[in-house]
């Protein structure tokens, strides 16, 4: 079961730093011609507040969570990967497909090697959504770590968390919660 959680673990990891907006130079965009050309990036949308129910499948093993996200929890645990202050990836990119979004990010974690996720993220994620991930971790500590996986989260919103629920947290199926906050 742990090598599920570590697994959800670094899957939210590859997806933290993903979709991070490259940034440009504004000036340089408002002094050429075509600025009035030039169009913002559509913004992914958030999560609904809420407890969401995750289906992480990977490995060969299924594993059902929970999560009580708020405004301020999804800011820092976004499925887009913008984590407050953060910035670990040397690659990283979020663009719009006909039928949801596209993610690619190459992410130094340390000591728990270099993480390269690519996928996509499909549903209105105010409801629903689904994400296929293939990542590969090269150069970890640990040597189980290192290796190329298949991820995929189906997330359904299921309504208000529940009482002795804080945002942030997320509940195993054995009843064991982690404060992802705090990861």
């Amino acid at each position: 079961m742990w090598r599920l959680v570590l697994m959800t673990g670094a899957a939210s990891l590859a997806l933290a730093g993903c979709s991070k907006p490259k940034t440009t130079d504004n000036a340089a965009v408002h002094n050429t011609s075509q600025a009035r050309n030039v169009s913002p990036a559509p913004t992914p949308p958030k999560r609904r507040p809420g407890l969401w129910e995750q289906t992480v499948v990977g490995s060969g093993t299924t594993q059902v969570s929970h999560l009580c996200l708020d405004e301020t929890a999804e800011a820092k645990l976004t499925i887009w990967g913008t984590q407050t202050g953060k910035t670990t990836c040397a690659e990283q990119a979020v663009s719009p497909t006909a039928d949801g979004w596209a993610f690619h990010s190459r992410c130094d974690l340390g000591g728990s090697g270099t993480v390269v996720s690519k996928g996509t993220i499909r549903g209105d994620v105010t409801h629903s959504y689904t994400v296929e991930m293939q990542s590969t971790t090269l150069d970890a500590g640990a040597a189980h770590m290192n290796g190329d996986r298949k991820i995929s989260i189906q997330a359904q919103w299921q309504g208000p968390c529940p009482p002795g629920m804080a945002p942030g947290e997320m509940a195993l199926p054995d009843g064991v919660k982690i404060n992802m906050l705090k990861l």
